[in-house]
This record gives C-alpha cells, structure tokens and sequence, in this order.
C-alpha cells in the first residue's frame, strides 16, 4: 500500500533538501551585498501577479494570497475573474518573505520571494484537478457525460485533466492513466455509472462486494468494490472523491465503514444506492435513472430507453452549480433523489428497497466545492 506513493514523497523531500543546500548561501550572500545587480531591495514594495490552476489556461477567481513575513501573515488580497491579485507591505532587511496561496480543495502553497525593486511580479499555479468518468454505454454516453459533466468540472471548478475510459473492459487501465497524471497535491474526482448487484465472493467476510458493470453488453468487465477500493490505495493524491451511482452500490462506502486497514485514507466515498447484508444475496437496491423534470411516471420494469444518466449524479451536480459544498451537494442530492424515486417510479407495497437512499463516508477532513 505504501508502494508509490512512499516512494514519490521521499524522492520529493530529498530533491528539496537539495536545492534548498545549493540555494540558500548566493540567498544570504544577496541580503549581505545590497548594492550588486539583483540584491534584495527593501522599502515598500507591490507584489502582483496571476493565479492559475495547474492544466488551465484562465487565472483562477477567489483564492486567498497571503505575504508573510518570517512566517507571520502581514497582509493580503483576493485574485478577481482574471486571477490577478496585488499586494503592497514595506519589506526590511534580514527578513525571510514568501507569498502563500489558499483555495477551497487545494493544499496551502508557500513560494519565497525576494524582490529587486519597487515592484515584484510573481505568477503562480496551484497543483491541478483530475477527473476519470467510467460508465456502461446504455446508461450513458461519452458526449452526455462530457457535455454535462466534464464540461462543467472544466469550466466552472478549475480541471485541468478530464479522462474518460478509454477501454470501458479494462477499468485498471483507466486508473492507471489517471495515476500517471495525478500527484499528491492533485484533487481527484472519480465517476462510475453503471450497473451494480451485490456479490459475495471473495470480500464475503466482509459482507461481500458491490459488483458493478460498466460495460454493454454486460461481461467481462466487473468493477469489484474490494478491489476498486485496492487500486485507489496506490493514488498518491490525499483528496479523492468517489460518486458510484449505480444498483446495490454502498458497498463502496462500507469499504471504508467496516475494514480497519481504510479508515485513514484520504477519500469522500459516496454510494447512490444502500447494499444489503444478508445471506440474501438477490435482496437489491435499485438506482433511479434520470428522465428530466417533466418526467411523469416510470416503471422500474420498463428500459432504460430516454434516461439522461442517474438521477443521484444529475442532483448532485445541481446541487454544486447552486454553490454547494460537496456535503452539502450530498445532502441535497440524497434527498432529491429520494423524493423523485417516491414520486416517478413503480412501486409494490413493502418493496422499500426501491426507495433509493445514498451513503456516504467522508475522510477528508476538509471541502472540496463551495
């Protein structure tokens, strides 16, 4: 489990330590000679520059930057639409200075500046947002999910890097490709939209596995949640975001409720639908399909023929367009989902199960959106 993901922080550490050994003396040499070309200058200096996020091209709104002065925050500004902020402190000698950046889902960044006149321009790019999108191809479509997903995590949340399987029989590969973009400051947000059933198998001890398709016709390709939950252990990343809208799918969620080994990861995992421990194996819980806001009545017998993807993933994604947290985008998805299955989907008295409800286990610690 540690694997990669050691290995890339240690070698990251030591190039550190590296250059700060190389940098550091022609630092001081440069605050004890103030009169060669690019000493320091001290007096009341503007700090300006752009914002941007890692893989976009437009300067990032709203984050915080902060000028510190030996590591005490002395003042700062907000980056506006273009993401160009400007601040403006008297600087002193034998002073350390660095310029720090804050952003809802990112990391704290600090980056030391040392200016040479009146004025200091310093761009600065916080580390990117990744995305992978896995879906079953009669549930959903590349071009509905980039038009109505991707699209907007690109234009609206500042993701530089949205994929979208490529083998929809080789769900691994697709891990694999976004582990060979993202790091450990990235933010991951991955997507399955499929079709789930509970499996006992192999993860029985644990109450079994939510077993999900996520390609069509459906064989070859099913997505355990044991083994989802393993692979994603060898991202390096500390903030992964996981929405599995599918049949039977909260197994993905008690992954990370019932086995000890994951409760320190660093995710906010959420199931669209509850899973069913019993011995009963074909005791399911369905998801509800999206069909839009005139949508009249439905019969979970019917097909799927006219769906625009699931009801859970299309709540929640308008519950971020209003602004919400992620929590809150959750909570209001949960709910409305919830009522739209009572209101357009067929019912027998006592089939409770088909009352979609999601779970949810957030280990992050901080918000991703809002």
């Amino acid at each position: 489990m540690e694997g990669r993901k050691t290995m890339k922080k240690s070698n990251k550490i030591i190039m550190s330590i590296l250059v700060l050994s190389i940098l550091m003396p022609i630092f001081y040499g440069n605050i004890e000679n103030t009169n060669v070309a690019g000493a320091p200058y001290y007096g009341l200096v503007t700090f300006n520059g752009t914002v941007t996020v890692k893989g976009t091209t437009t300067g990032a709104e709203g984050v915080k930057v902060q000028l510190r002065e030996d590591g005490a925050v002395k003042t700062h500004d907000y980056t506006d639409s273009d993401g160009n902020y400007e601040l403006s402190w008297t600087t002193v000698q034998y002073k350390f200075y660095a310029i720090g950046l804050e952003m809802i889902g990112c990391f704290w960044q600090s980056n030391f500046v040392s200016p040479s006149s009146s004025t200091h321009t310093k761009d600065m790019t916080l580390e990117g947002r990744v995305a992978l999108f896995m879906w079953a191809s009669d549930v959903g479509n590349q071009s509905m999910i980039e038009d109505e997903y991707g699209n907007y995590l690109k234009n609206n949340l500042y993701f530089g890097d949205v994929l979208y399987h490529e083998n929809p029989y080789d769900w691994k590969d697709s891990i694999e490709d976004l582990d060979d973009i993202e790091t450990s400051e990235s933010l991951v947000f991955i997507h399955i939209l499929g079709h789930g059933c509970p499996y006992n198998g192999s993860d029985w001890d644990y109450g079994g596995d939510s077993q999900i398709a996520i390609s069509y016709p459906i064989v070859y390709n099913f997505l355990y949640s044991s083994d989802f939950a393993d692979e994603i252990e060898n991202l390096e990343s500390e903030n992964i975001i996981v929405i599995v809208d599918s049949c039977s799918s909260g197994d993905f969620v008690y992954e990370y409720q019932l086995k000890d080994p994951r409760n320190a990861e660093d995710v906010f995992m959420m199931a669209s639908t509850q899973y069913n421990y019993t011995y009963n194996s074909s005791y399911e819980h369905h998801a509800a399909q999206w069909f839009g806001d005139s949508f009249e009545y439905f019969d979970i017998n019917k097909d799927f023929n006219g769906a625009y993807g699931a009801a859970f993933t299309h709540y929640f994604f308008e519950g971020l367009a209003d602004g919400k947290t992620d929590y809150e985008a959750f909570s209001y998805s949960y709910e409305a989902t919830y009522n739209y299955s009572n209101t357009y989907f067929y019912y027998e008295p006592g089939d409770f199960y088909l009352q979609q409800n999601a779970e949810y286990e957030d280990q992050l610690g901080t918000t991703w959106f809002g």
